[in-house]
């Protein structure tokens, strides 16, 4: 099913979207970047904006929490709404000069993750705010995707330096770390990720796909790249746009096409030439 202007959308161009599951409503929740945040709760579409007190109406992200509160991922900062008022934190508030929050995660302990064009932010609760840059080690601060591994470490993706890895339990002064760039992935421009499974982490790029093999201690041990020989036609992935449904599948949104991929029917000959 098709849903556009013409069924209530303020706009055509959705740049991400959430499910609110909690409770006996179920909401679908979707960023509509320019014209603010949308809701739709099976009937009809609700439009919020700065004159509701959304923060800003260009909203890249948006993510619907264990509690069922919605944040928002904005030009100017984050806003928060618990379904009766918004309450907002600007980029100035938690010191970041660049503008843009481009993804949100939540992590297993119930700590808020924003990646933004400035660095990464940890929100745990209270007003309790942490920034990372370049002081913890993270030199490419342009954030488009975040990912949780099983022991809780933060995968970063960037715009300009490939893939990043945060050990928040850390006590290093410099606890995030440089992964992999172009000369392993291909881009430096990382643009989703998603665990397989706890040893193998997915990453769209701008010039295709890549399955990371990662060791104990977080290394690289291998880089498996899919493009069109492999049927992934679709070269650039888009912002965020990537999921693992309940069957295993992984679900890829490029500029060209939707992708289906399913990790599980890759056949790998082991037999050397």
């Amino acid at each position: 099913r098709r849903f556009s202007t013409l069924e209530g959308l303020p706009d055509n161009s959705i740049y991400g979207v959430a499910v609110n599951t909690n409770g006996r409503n179920r909401f679908v929740w979707a960023a509509a970047f320019g014209y603010g945040l949308v809701k739709y709760d099976g009937k009809k579409f609700t439009t919020f904006t700065d004159k509701d007190g959304l923060l800003d109406n260009f909203v890249h992200c948006v993510l619907v929490d264990k509690r069922g509160i919605v944040w928002c991922g904005t030009n100017e900062g984050i806003s928060r709404y618990d379904g009766v008022k918004f309450l907002n934190m600007t980029l100035e508030d938690m010191k970041i000069s660049e503008k843009g929050v481009y993804t949100i995660l939540e992590d297993k302990k119930g700590i808020l993750w924003f990646g933004t064009e400035g660095g990464l932010i940890a929100y745990a609760g209270e007003g309790t705010v942490t920034t990372y840059d370049e002081a913890e080690g993270l030199n490419a601060k342009e954030i488009n995707c975040l990912a949780e591994d099983k022991r809780g470490w933060i995968w970063i993706g960037t715009s300009t330096g490939g893939l990043y890895c945060l050990d928040p339990a850390s006590k290093q002064k410099i606890n995030i770390n440089p992964v992999a760039g172009d000369s392993l992935l291909g881009a430096n421009s990382i643009r989703s990720l998603v665990f397989l499974s706890d040893t193998e982490l997915l990453a769209g790029t701008t010039k295709g796909l890549c399955r990371i093999s990662l060791g104990k201690n977080g290394k690289v041990s291998s880089v498996r790249k899919y493009d069109g020989s492999d049927g992934f036609i679709g070269v650039e992935c888009n912002d965020n746009a990537m999921l693992k449904d309940a069957g295993g599948n992984v679900w890829i949104g490029t500029v060209k096409c939707l992708t289906r991929c399913n990790p599980k029917g890759e056949i790998r000959n082991m037999d050397p030439p």
